[in-house]
């Protein structure tokens, strides 16, 4: 007898290294075999429990739910009788099984009824990470997230304690799974990858595949596809490796949906098609009704709509038999809706979407309802209700870029825009009377489009939104434009002013070079890293700053701006980081720094090319560990700043120099906004003119006229002085002018004088090493060496001359 009982424990130990493994298949079969031996022998209660145990969790682990429910029911009946002789351990083991069964087949409220009968005085820590992991999980399935979030979090922070790595692992995937659902998706790669790296470096073939999978997931609903496609693949093999069917019919599905993003519409029809074979095989309704839905919607993208409604019913169907409602049941009414959308059905496809609605605010899916919101608006818009589509389309917005899906964005936008173009437009070149608006709104969103589609493995979106931004354009530009009037011998234009000339609180532009920069910022405030603005002087660097603050989440706290060249060298410490009552002559109070006072919100550094490399090792220690300690004082403060610079300056020749740390460089520029000069955006001459002197920036609001000869003088000046220069100018004309037709005259000398040569041309375009050098010499010569006047004749910044005459070989002659 002791022998038998000698090799059911050492198999039972076999069992518990191949589930350690992920190697499920062996396991149940090592299962089976035990079973087979305690049948065939009289065991001793203890003995028969733990053989149940390992054998429920083992069918469990292969998905054979039935099964393991046997395997429980046989043990509970067990340890009524002998509950003495039997082991605490193996009664949590059960409860644990049991949790799991009824939170796999969507009985959240019962997994958590059953969790709880163990929920107090258990000192097992193991145990206690998987029940916080399963009571985490049912909260989030039932749309409890803060809940979910804070059970699960616990559990990670038991689990790293505990040093239970493949504790740690389930649970970073489950966190991962939370924020993919709760509208943080763009979080959750990084959840997945970290347990991809403990399954990875523990040798757990289950959870580097289900890590790899979910990571696959998160990936390609970020339009990461080349990542997402390499995730699928180790995963599909970790899976056929540990011989998990289940596994691998959801990974051909994740295969699938890449195929079906990237508009590779067979490839995914018979990536699903595998996916089915497996699932109908083995019995997982929920694989064969996603597997159903999926193809569903590669029919309803080819515009067969009868094989996509009979493949979502289907997969209606499945679900109404065998899986509650949830995430399943909501993505099949939602996209049923929207076949009824397409055929005309609309009371048909309202009844879909609403239901599908009503499951994402149940459920708490965040990213669903975003989507639900979005047909929902599309099908407001066919039926002539532009105010509700709009205002559907701002939810679906709102509630998609919280979740940082750059591809789920972009296809709203991109919806959103070509339905107002089609209804308030209506394809003509010249949109209706007062609606200037809705070009305005088109416009932005457009912009938008485009630059979120850059980043995307889908140039689909990008080549749709340009297209319809070629269409705009022309009718912007016409509302923009200024009116030619005449007046006796002499022509004249009339200027007014237009809120479409405002992209910003304070940028006013019409360019094509200022919409790229304000997309820049939209997408640098949906951030929380580092901005650095770059730019010649009197470019609006900080209007760009303040634009970035506006649109971010930091927006209610303060915006804080200092000019580092303002600062003496000897008052940084105190001005940054703020100084103690009486410790130094003339502190006499207690004073907040600069970063404790933009704490909340953003600190907006200009001229930050003027540090020195000290003072920049400071502010660098300071941003990596966000604690500021005040002169002074030993208490280390917290602080919480979005952090903006700008500069004029080359900071990479400054690091060249030494005199630019590359450790703070580094640090300060994960997004990088370029503003350009006035002169390469002309357009935006007669916006600006007319926002200073007819507009709000202190104008009168009358129209004003200006002598076309005048007019092109200005546009041609390269205004080094940028805005700054030309509001100056400008408003110094119109005083010459007391109000009547600024005309030629009314010019400054350099202004009037002012040309574009031939020569600058071919310097500021490009020309060859030989030709620059020898046209920068001739230039140097005629200015007597004096480069700001070359650099102004040639319109250009003395930066920018200064990189020219590296180009050409002419270090020597800079200093």
């Amino acid at each position: 007898m002791s022998s038998i009982t000698d090799t059911i424990n050492k198999l039972l130990g076999n069992i518990e290294q191949m589930l350690k493994r992920g190697e499920y298949r062996r396991a149940y079969i090592c299962a089976r075999n035990v079973l087979g031996i305690i049948k065939t022998t009289d065991s001793d209660p203890e003995i028969t429990s733990r053989v149940l145990v390992s054998s429920a969790r083992c069918a469990y682990y292969f998905s054979r739910f039935d099964e393991a429910h046997n395997h429980l029911n046989r043990l509970s009946t067990l340890l009524k009788i002998n509950r003495p002789d039997c082991n605490e351990k193996i009664h949590r083991e059960m409860i644990l099984i049991k949790s799991n069964i009824r939170r796999r087949r969507g009985d959240y409220r019962g997994a958590l009824e059953c969790i709880e009968q163990c929920s107090d005085g258990v000192e097992d820590r193991d145990f206690e990470v998987n029940r916080l992991m399963i009571t985490g999980l049912c909260l989030m399935e039932l749309g409890r997230m803060a809940e979910a979030r804070e059970k699960l979090e616990a559990a990670l922070g038991l689990a790293t304690h505990s040093g239970n790595d493949r504790g740690k692992c389930a649970v970073l995937s489950s966190l991962g799974l939370l924020s993919m659902k709760g509208g943080y998706l763009v979080n959750s790669p990084d959840y997945f990858r970290r347990a991809l790296e403990i399954s990875r470096r523990i040798g757990d073939i289950y959870n580097r595949g289900a890590a790899g999978l979910n990571y696959a997931i998160s990936c390609y609903r970020l339009g990461r596809f080349d990542a997402a496609l390499k995730g699928a693949e180790e995963a599909l093999a970790s899976f056929q490796e540990c011989e998990w069917k289940a596994g691998v019919c959801r990974c051909y599905l994740a295969l699938g949906n890449i195929q079906r993003y990237r508009e590779n519409y067979q490839q995914a029809l018979m990536l699903y098609r595998k996916a089915d074979s497996i699932a109908g095989g083995n019995g997982f309704s929920r694989e064969r009704a996603l597997s159903a839905g999926y193809m569903g919607q590669v029919y309803s993208a080819l515009e067969k709509f009868g094989e996509a409604r009979s493949c979502c019913l289907s997969a209606l169907e499945i679900i109404n038999e065998t899986i509650p409602r949830g995430d399943v049941a909501l993505q099949q009414n939602r996209v049923l809706g929207r076949i009824m959308m397409k055929t005309g059905d609309f009371r048909k496809a309202e009844e879909y979407l609403e239901e599908a609605l009503e499951i994402a605010s149940e459920n708490g899916a965040e990213r669903e309802k975003g989507l639900v919101y979005w047909n929902m608006a599309e099908l407001s818009f066919l039926s002539r209700d532009p105010e509700e589509g709009m205002r559907l389309f701002d939810n679906a917005v709102e509630a998609i870029r919280i979740t940082g899906s750059d591809l789920d964005l972009a296809g709203v936008k991109l919806s959103y825009a070509e339905n107002i173009y089609e209804y308030a437009l209506k394809g003509d070149s010249k949109p209706p009377s007062g609606e200037k608006e809705a070009v305005n709104k088109l416009w932005h969103l457009l912009i938008e489009t485009s630059h979120l589609a850059g980043g995307i493995d889908n140039p689909s979106l990008r080549e749709n939104a340009e297209k319809l931004l070629n269409r705009v354009y022309p009718i912007r530009k016409k509302l923009a434009g200024p009116v030619e009037v005449r007046g006796g011998r002499r022509t004249y234009v009339e200027v007014g002013f237009s809120p479409e000339f405002i992209l910003h609180q304070g940028i006013v532009s019409v360019s094509g070079l200022m919409r790229d920069v304000l997309s820049d910022v939209e997408f640098a405030a949906t951030h929380q890293g580092p901005v650095l603005i770059t730019g010649e002087t009197g470019t609006g660097k900080e209007l760009v700053a303040r634009a970035v603050h506006d649109l971010s989440g930091r927006s209610g706290g303060n915006f804080v701006a200092v000019n580092c060249s303002a600062i003496p060298y000897r008052l940084f410490e105190s001005e940054f980081f703020g100084h103690r009552k009486g410790c130094f002559s003339g502190a006499v109070t207690d004073r907040k720094g600069l970063f404790e006072e933009a704490s909340g919100g953003s600190l907006f550094l200009d001229e930050i090319g003027e540090l020195d490399p000290a003072q920049q090792a400071k502010l660098l220690r300071v941003l990596q560990e966000g604690k500021v300690r005040r002169v002074g004082e030993n208490e280390e403060r917290e602080i919480d700043i979005r952090l903006i610079s700008a500069t004029n300056r080359d900071l990479e020749s400054k690091m060249e120099e030494g005199s630019m740390r590359k450790d703070f460089y580094f640090r300060i520029n994960e997004e990088i906004i370029m503003v350009p000069p006035l002169r390469e955006r002309s357009e935006d001459i007669v916006p600006l003119m007319a926002f200073c002197l007819c507009g709000n920036g202190n104008g009168n609001g009358e129209k004003l006229k200006i002598e076309k000869n005048a007019l092109k003088f200005i546009q041609r000046y390269p205004w080094p002085g940028n805005v700054r220069e030309f509001i100056s100018v400008i408003r110094r004309i119109r005083r010459i002018s007391r109000g009547g037709v600024i005309t030629v005259d009314a010019l400054p000398e350099r202004i009037r004088g002012s040309k574009i040569r031939p020569d600058a041309r071919r310097i500021i375009n490009g020309s060859g090493r030989k030709e620059k050098k020898e046209t920068l010499l001739r230039l140097l010569k005629s200015c007597h060496g004096n480069k700001t006047e070359v650099a102004r004749w040639l319109g250009i910044s003395r930066g920018t001359l200064y990189k020219e005459l590296k180009q050409a070989g002419l270090s020597h002659l800079i200093g």
